[in-house]
């Protein structure tokens, strides 16, 4: 790539907050917006009316809410803040949001996360959405960066492993599952290698078949739809989604000792195999390099956020496949409520906007994570075997 001081996906380059005109505006969530002293400070210097609008207590400065749980700057769909005093007078995460800044040594990656609407629709259905393109870096005040250790890599090797792993997510004679598998394979190779040798293991796996076949076990998929179940509880989920999946779901007796497993209802099997894979796939797909892109994966990261992801490489890569898979018993769970079964874009983009903001806005859950350390040993084990 050309020299520059930052590199960014198209997806995030391109993408421009479209305000009232969104379907699930983020100041209306509720979130606690945290305020750092600094811009209390400078709000203090310079806006002293803008405090109206700040709440503090123990933790903290953060921005108020109204009796209808928005921010107080919310005022006709818009940012009363934003539109009088301009982007520099936002709070560092409201100037930043939905973007996401990755500092390596010598260069950061602008990336951006699906919790947001308009996100998930440049991801799903835009034309080129994980292209490479150069960038200018951003300003050092709130600029989203997250703090880690400085991974030292160059900006074509970070480019040429990045392309790779999103081109192995979006291959299309594969499934899901296969596509998950060789990540796996191809990721269990990595673990303790230098940077500058990743290259030679990933040409060498990924031009391989992956023992690892998630798709066959019926203890895997009943995990993962407890894993869906505890993301699901997230305030921001509406109850329908959380019955779609529940009316999705049936037990069954598996194996001599008739256990009793959780697994999506035949018709819902049935759609799987029919009507949804082809719809479903390349969305699915997507979604796997958009994590690619938004994580930093396989660089792993240092930060609260990064651990929360997974404390190894391998870690992470069970942590995503982890959350396709679930992610994928989701949309099949609501397949029935369509016409012929095939969800239309705008009800993939809501529900794959609301599943990104429950699972990344949140920490991990206990089900998540004993499935991590489950398949993230697998990951382990299958490097051991093709070892020998």
């Amino acid at each position: 790539m050309a020299s520059s001081s930052a590199i960014a996906f198209h997806y995030a380059q391109s993408f421009s907050c479209i305000a009232e005109k969104c379907e699930d505006n983020c100041c209306q969530e509720g979130w606690q917006i945290s305020v750092s002293d600094q811009r209390v400070d400078a709000y203090k210097r310079s806006s002293p009316e803008l405090l109206n609008l700040i709440a503090s207590d123990n933790e903290g400065f953060r921005m108020n809410l109204n009796a209808d749980n928005q921010c107080m700057a919310l005022q006709g769909g818009r940012c009363s803040v934003h539109t009088q005093y301009g982007e520099a007078a936002l709070p560092d995460i409201c100037a930043t949001y939905p973007r996401m800044n990755r500092r390596f040594d010598a260069f950061i990656v602008k990336s951006a996360t699906m919790s947001c609407p308009e996100v998930a629709r440049l991801v799903l259905f835009g034309d080129t959405p994980f292209l490479l393109e150069d960038s200018v870096g951003p300003n050092t005040k709130g600029d989203g960066s997250l703090a880690n250790h400085l991974i030292k890599v160059d900006p074509d090797s970070w480019a040429s492993i990045i392309r790779f792993f999103s081109e192995q997510a979006l291959t299309p004679h594969r499934s899901v599952y296969q596509v998950i598998g060789q990540l796996c394979y191809v990721v269990s190779g990595l673990e303790g290698l230098p940077y500058e040798k990743w290259m030679e293991s990933i040409h060498r796996r990924g031009s391989a078949t992956s023992p690892l076949m998630l798709n066959q076990e019926p203890e895997v998929t009943d995990q993962l739809l407890q894993v869906l179940e505890d993301i699901l509880k997230a305030r921001t989920i509406p109850e329908s989604m959380r019955k779609a999946v529940s009316d999705a779901v049936t037990v069954q007796e598996k194996g001599p000792q008739k256990r009793q497993l959780r697994a999506l209802k035949p018709e819902f099997s049935d759609t799987a195999q029919h009507h949804a894979d082809a719809a479903l796939e390349q969305a699915i797909k997507r979604f796997i390099a958009a994590e690619i892109t938004r994580t930093g994966f396989p660089f792993i990261s240092t930060t609260p956020a990064g651990q929360d992801y997974g404390l190894s490489l391998s870690e992470w890569t069970a942590t995503l496949a982890i959350r396709t898979l679930a992610l994928r018993l989701l949309l099949l769970a609501h397949c029935d409520q369509e016409p012929d079964n095939q969800l239309p874009p705008q009800k993939i983009v809501e529900l794959i906007y609301r599943y990104c903001r429950a699972a990344n806005h949140n920490l991990a859950t206990a089900s998540e994570i004993a499935l991590r350390r489950n398949i993230s040993a697998r990951i382990l084990a299958s490097h051991d075997t093709s070892a020998t």
